[in-house]
């Protein structure tokens, strides 16, 4: 067991209590026929930690993150795994996952009490982090100011930016209402980004890495089956879109027939409201990831395990590259 080799496996769909075992397998086949359509989606959940001491930052911290996820197993594992994560599975090669964005879960722990003031380290990194974050939005927005195409879009006849030009900045609630405005000469936010600027990354790229990491954060307890450190011991990477490369994102938002196509295979999933402040449902917040594409995503997969009943379906994709799960059992 020394040199044991190692898999990553994205093993699906999770079995529910209301279903028989060929319901389950069955809803697999479907998603399976969809990632061929497809490729990956990434799907929305609100990640929350508490804050019972009030670390200057929202109370519960809540993180979107729209992410598909991957454990590092050995084979013999892998049927232990699928009892609770699904029979199917896609297994791939350490590095073609790692080639196309895959980063490890950065474990996070929640809060024990008030007083245990060490122990509020981890809501203190997540929140804050999404502090920092903001943070830079600001930074961001403040630099298009200084952009004659920011300016033509809201006037398309505007040809140039008077050095003279006042901007009025405001701070707004919830509802929208203005809390703070300050008129600030264009020259002064200039020169303080152009200080802020030197020998450092655009503030867009900056943006860019905060996204990347709330997204690989999650609590290290598995509380909804009383498990300490249950997340932790999962060994889970994860490959996230909201951010773009050269340019090109990542991710793009699901047309219309694709958010119908998933609500036809999991309604209860995909239809479910991800976050309690805006009417949006799970499906419409998810992502498809652009990079690899389907066609090339089904190359790239070292083996699919199916369970029985859909080996020969199955190898009409995947070809000799299909195993059923007792047959890698039975090769341990």
């Amino acid at each position: 067991m020394k040199n044991e080799t190692r898999y990553f496996y994205h093993s699906f769909p999770r079995p529910r209590l209301d279903e028989t075992h060929t319901q389950t397998a069955d809803r697999g086949w479907a998603i399976l026929q969809s990632i061929e359509k497809l490729g990956l989606v990434l799907a929305p959940e609100l990640v929350e930690w508490d804050d019972p001491v009030g670390l200057g930052t929202p109370s519960p911290i809540q993180v979107l993150q729209r992410r598909i996820c991957f454990t590092d197993l050995s084979p013999r594992e892998l049927g232990r795994h699928s009892t609770r994560f699904g029979p199917f599975a896609l297994e791939f090669d350490t590095t073609a996952l790692r080639r196309i964005g895959a980063l490890p879960v950065i474990y996070m722990p929640q809060a024990l009490s008030a007083q245990d003031h060490l122990a509020l380290l981890g809501p203190f990194v997540v929140g804050h982090l999404g502090q920092i974050r903001s943070f830079l939005e600001r930074l961001n927005e403040l630099d298009q100011l200084d952009n004659l195409a920011y300016w033509q879009a809201q006037n398309p006849e505007a040809n140039y930016i008077a050095d003279d030009c006042l901007v009025n900045l405001q701070n707004g609630d919830e509802s929208r209402g203005v809390v703070q405005e300050f008129e600030v000469p264009l020259k002064t936010i200039r020169a303080i980004l152009n200080y802020l600027d030197f020998e450092t990354a655009p503030f867009s790229a900056m943006i860019g890495a905060t996204t990347i990491a709330q997204a690989m954060f999650y609590p290290t307890d598995d509380d909804h089956h009383n498990q300490e450190l249950g997340y932790y011991r999962q060994r889970e990477w994860r490959i996230t879109a909201d951010y773009a490369v050269n340019g090109t994102p990542r991710g793009r938002s699901l047309q219309e027939e694709e958010k119908e196509s998933l609500l036809g295979l999991d309604a209860s999933f995909w239809g479910r409201q991800t976050h309690s402040s805006r009417q949006l449902r799970r499906v419409d917040e998810a992502l498809a990831l652009v990079h690899p594409a389907p066609a090339e995503l089904i190359s790239m997969v070292r083996r699919l395990i199916v369970p029985n009943d859909f080996a020969n379906d199955a190898s009409g994709i995947f070809g000799d590259r299909v195993a059923t799960g007792n047959q890698v059992e039975e090769s341990q």
